[in-house]
């Protein structure tokens, strides 16, 4: 089954078609993950298009097109088939605005288990659950001014998941693009733009920083390793994160609260 996903992802211009026959012939219920986002009502100012199945079926095509033959095309689309499976499960009406708040990280269990159900390499069902809970950073980034310590811990959990800063603003462009609002008929996401470049300008869009810190500097201060080890090593990670510091004296020296040596 996996197989016959993957021809209708990654072989076709239009995967939408292949998708809309399931829901049409009525075997879409044998994948019960998608099926459920037909009728889930969206906030019509942010998704015009309609409900959450049409969104999916315009962000599937998008994401075919940025396809672009390589060994990330398979995380990509299945990335965009199950971006927003979390939605059913969190969509609400609140104060006549719909919401569906935190269906990203609700979304990576559903994603997960329809991926593992058809018996799906560990390491895409990892990189899937990665685009899931993080499809909507490149926008949030953007918008919100986020902090370079706050690009430095995503970058962590992207490697953490196997993926890379780019794949991630392609999945957020093709979910961008999957709309009909006026900048997304415009073809202009400059969210992702700013996000990327935000990502390289810290060294951080093809890997996370390199841990300044490491346990070779505690032993070498006469530590043991140890719980108290693990957490002084987390405690430096997150300076470093916070300031920059590649020094691990000076980080050690703000850690510990003692003087470089």
């Amino acid at each position: 089954m996996l197989g016959e996903w993957r021809k209708l992802l990654l072989k076709g211009v239009r995967p939408s078609l292949g998708t809309e026959i399931l829901r049409t012939t009525g075997l879409l219920r044998f994948f019960p993950e998608l099926a459920a986002l037909a009728g889930v009502p969206q906030d019509p100012d942010w998704h015009p298009e309609g409900d959450c199945w049409v969104h999916n079926q315009l962000v599937l095509d998008e994401a075919a097109r940025l396809c672009d033959g390589g060994a990330d095309d398979e995380a990509l689309m299945f990335g965009a088939l199950l971006h927003d499976v979390g939605k059913p499960v969190t969509t609400a009406t609140t104060d006549g605005r719909v919401r569906s708040p935190g269906h990203d990280v609700r979304g990576v269990a559903i994603a997960a288990a329809f991926l593992e159900r058809m018996r799906a390499p560990g390491d895409l069902v990892l990189r899937v659950g990665g685009l899931v809970e993080h499809h909507l950073a490149p926008a949030l980034f953007a918008k919100n001014a986020a902090s370079a310590k706050g690009y430095r811990r995503l970058a962590r959990k992207l490697a953490a998941a196997k993926l890379t800063a780019e794949l991630l603003e392609r999945a957020a462009r093709a979910d961008h693009f999957g709309r009909t609002t006026e900048d997304a008929l415009l073809r202009e996401f400059p969210a992702g733009d700013e996000f990327l470049a935000r990502m390289r300008e810290l060294s951080i869009d093809r890997s996370p920083p390199r841990d300044a810190v490491l346990g070779r500097h505690l032993i070498a201060r006469g530590m043991r390793p140890g719980r108290e080890f693990g957490e002084i090593l987390e405690r430096c990670r997150e300076l470093q994160d916070e300031t920059g510091w590649t020094d691990p004296e000076q980080i050690l020296a703000q850690v510990l609260g003692a003087k470089p040596g």
